[in-house]
């Protein structure tokens, strides 16, 4: 109805009310004539941020290369799964 009429248009930042999706309708008008309109509607779909899987375990090592040095030789892509 709102679209129909014209009123309560959305401005700025919009917070969906029904979780998961949600129907916004669209009213569009030519530039000074707002009597001849169009109408119509899409699916706003939200996705919950994805998880990475699976969880990534911290890289820990021991120092057993020139022990107290604190330093040791690791290889990055042993975590790239």
């Amino acid at each position: 109805t709102n679209a129909q009429t014209g009123s309560n248009p959305l401005t700025g930042l919009y917070c969906n009310i029904n979780p998961g999706s949600q129907d916004i309708f669209v009213r569009a008008s030519f530039t000074g004539s707002t009597a001849c309109y169009s109408v119509t509607q899409f699916q706003l779909k939200i996705n919950s941020l994805p998880l990475p899987n699976p969880v990534i375990t911290d890289y820990e090592l021991c120092d057993y290369n020139s022990s107290g040095d604190e330093e040791e030789v690791f290889v990055l892509n042993t975590k790239t799964a």
